[in-house]
């Protein structure tokens, strides 16, 4: 899913900020605020969000607006970053706003500061994990989209953190949805790709996805709709790390207490609204009231990592007898028909799907919020649809320290799935080989 309370206590003053973590057993929204350990990502003081988009443009994957965030150069990272992290260039960072299904969506994109390869720089989106339902949730013009963004930018890529639809435009963020997922990653990588050709930078159609938890469901996503909508991308690599699958059988414990009913909660809300219920109809009487607001101002953390941000886990019970009505929960769990629970699943739940890309997928065999059992389901299932994918179960990894993180994160399996998507990309020479 996506990180929690872990976020509060970090510092909201600080000059380039990276984000690493290393992960306790525990789900999410129990992570303590010692678990955060900051060291560099974009210039925390200069960041702002970017304007409102201008008018609609023409052609979805057409950039609109890009504004400069911060430009950090190699000596600097290198400075501020883990001795284990590799940095091969500087970039400059950009939010972007671009066309995507019709509607306007934000991003944040790194263009590298070094001479591109021949025929041009790769694109890597890496796409984010759970963090909310509208506009204040949006990474684009934050320390953590940055972050993101350079995780793939530092290293001879094009790097790219797409909002998906509804965190930087019009509308509620359909959470999970596989197609629209898919376009806005894709749509992302064109306008970045747009992005560099109009600052001059050589920009290859050689592109890959990676993405953790609600991103290793995007990346998946991806890889399922891209040769159908854009195939003039070459996409060379599909990587995810513990990737919610939007299978409902994965999703059976909302009759249980705990800090996972924050994301049960807005996976029912998205419903919701795509069916066109009020919260009235899904919630318990004594939040009812109160969800639209929450899900329309607040997240499941801080984008700007603000230690006093009101989160969604400050206001939404754990208990699911005080958060929803009882024929809501068994609708969800499928015990009773209801279009708005069917229909929500069926546009969530991965498919099976063929692709030339390389796919591997990273699982921690200690994450107790995507369960390795459920991995080892969603990979058996890709395979007898065949897809040709690969699964690496990481050792003592928790949900957010095995892969696909900020550019500073110590993921457990860090070095190897970076390698792993660059070599599938061609190749790169590396200013530090290691």
């Amino acid at each position: 899913m996506g990180p929690t309370a872990w976020l509060r206590g970090a510092p909201a003053d600080l000059s380039l900020v990276v984000v690493t973590w290393h992960t306790p057993r525990v789900a999410p929204a129990r992570l303590a605020r010692s678990t955060l350990a900051l060291a560099l990502a974009l210039a925390c003081a200069c960041v702002e969000r970017p304007p409102e988009p201008p008018p609609a443009a023409s052609d979805d994957g057409e950039l609109v607006d890009a504004v400069v965030q911060a430009t950090v150069t190699r000596d600097e990272l290198v400075a501020l970053v883990p001795a284990e992290i590799v940095v091969d260039n500087g970039y400059t960072v950009y939010a972007i706003s671009y066309r995507t299904q019709g509607t306007d969506a934000t991003a944040t994109v790194t263009l590298p500061d070094s001479a591109a390869p021949p025929g041009g720089f790769p694109l890597v989106a890496n796409a984010h994990g759970t963090i909310g339902l509208d506009d204040p949730c949006r990474l684009s013009g934050t320390i953590a989209g940055a972050g993101l963004a350079a995780l793939f930018g530092a290293r001879r890529a094009v790097g790219v953190a797409p909002d998906y639809l509804g965190l930087g435009g019009p509308g509620l963020h359909p959470y999970l949805h596989v197609e629209s997922e898919g376009r806005a990653v894709l749509d992302a990588l064109r306008a970045a790709r747009a992005l560099a050709e109009r600052e001059g930078i050589s920009a290859s159609t050689r592109v890959a996805v990676v993405g953790l938890s609600q991103g290793g469901h995007a990346a998946l996503a991806t890889g399922a709709v891209h040769q159908g909508y854009a195939p003039e991308l070459e996409l060379r690599a599909v990587g995810a790390a513990a990737p919610a699958s939007g299978y409902r059988e994965h999703w059976s414990a909302i009759g249980l207490s705990g800090p996972h009913q924050l994301y049960y909660a807005m996976l029912s809300y998205a419903f919701a609204t795509e069916a066109g219920l009020a919260a009235a109809e899904l919630f318990a009487p004594g939040i009812a009231a109160d969800v639209d607001a929450l899900f329309a101002t607040r997240c499941a953390w801080s984008p700007s990592f603000n230690a006093d941000e009101p989160l969604l886990s400050d206001a939404l019970p754990e208990d699911p007898r005080e958060l929803y009505r009882d024929d809501a929960r068994a609708a969800f769990r499928g015990e009773v028909e209801a279009a708005w629970a069917d229909d929500g699943f069926a546009t969530r739940r991965l498919p099976a799907f063929t692709t030339s890309a390389a796919v591997r997928v990273w699982q921690g065999d200690a994450d107790e919020t995507v369960l390795a059992e459920d991995t080892v389901e969603l990979v058996r299932a890709l395979r007898e649809g065949g897809l040709d994918v690969e699964l690496t179960l990481v050792p003592d990894a928790g949900h957010l320290d095995t892969a696909f993180g900020f550019l500073a994160s110590l993921d457990r399996a860090r070095a190897e799935s970076v390698a792993w998507v660059l070599a599938a990309l061609g190749d790169l020479p590396s200013a530090i080989a290691r």
